[in-house]
């Protein structure tokens, strides 16, 4: 029976400290033009502008395509607030009721293909048919 409560305790302790404090994690990313196929490390995630949670901070890679426009990759760096960092976490986490709100913004000008951008596009687009077809 004292397991029993003991597993009750716990359980009573984790969801007082679940409903406490958080901290909410956003990016936003714009293009201009937008319309923009987005990709946030490799991953296709939608079209500009676009809002996205994350939860993982480090080095991230952004590319963006749009026909017509050169392919834009930037590697940005996401540091942690101070908040988010030992043993500051714990608490902004756990142990407060506030919302705290991590909210990065990424705005990109896009640059029009130039003539030589153009046949390169094409050129890559016949390459990549070829190996679909040679794997068929």
């Amino acid at each position: 029976m004292s397991i029993d409560r003991s597993l009750l305790r716990a359980i009573a302790f984790l969801t007082v400290l679940s409903s406490l404090g958080c901290v909410e994690r956003k990016m936003t990313i714009r293009s201009v033009p937008a319309d923009a196929d987005l990709f946030l490390d490799g991953e296709r995630l939608g079209k500009t502008p676009i809002e996205l949670p994350f939860t993982e901070y480090g080095v991230r890679e952004i590319v963006l395509r749009k026909p017509g426009y050169r392919v834009t990759r930037r590697l940005v760096e996401m540091e942690e607030p101070y908040f988010q960092k030992l043993p500051f976490d714990l608490y902004y986490e756990a142990l407060t009721r506030d919302l705290y709100l991590d909210h990065r913004e990424y705005q990109f000008v896009l640059e029009p293909n130039q003539p030589e951008d153009l046949t390169r596009d094409v050129v890559d687009q016949q390459m990549k048919l070829a190996d679909e077809m040679r794997k068929r």
